[in-house]
């Protein structure tokens, strides 16, 4: 198999699904960063820019640990930045979900614990 082949043998529904549960991933294992940054936006409007820029920061240190940056979500009335977005480790990590999706048998409904297991 080359480096392509399990993106040619994956739809684009499949790659979505895929990258949907990247991100589910990624933003619990940044619940805590996500919150912080959302305490922090609640009272203020434009002043979030500087405000909150450490706590930015630190959500977005998280979030790239994951392999993928930040844009926005919506935690209650408040939006924050979210993990939309997946870089060279985030397409690494697709890179192998996709091999480990078409290895156990391309499953309507995956076993998402084992297809993340050790990622």
């Amino acid at each position: 198999m080359t480096d392509r082949a399990p993106a040619a043998l994956v739809s684009t529904k499949v790659e979505e699904a895929l990258i949907f549960r990247m991100k589910q991933e990624a933003m619990q294992k940044c619940k805590q960063e996500a919150r912080a940054y959302a305490e922090c936006c609640k009272t203020r409007s434009i002043s979030i820019a500087w405000a909150c820029r450490q706590q930015f920061g630190n959500l977005n240190s998280c979030v790239a640990q994951q392999g993928c940056f930040s844009q926005s979500i919506s935690l209650g009335a408040v939006y924050v930045p979210q993990v939309l977005h997946c870089c060279s480790t985030g397409d690494r990590t697709l890179k192998e979900l996709k091999s480990r999706w078409i290895a156990a048998g391309r499953p309507e409904l995956p076993d998402w614990e084992a297809l993340f297991d050790g990622l």
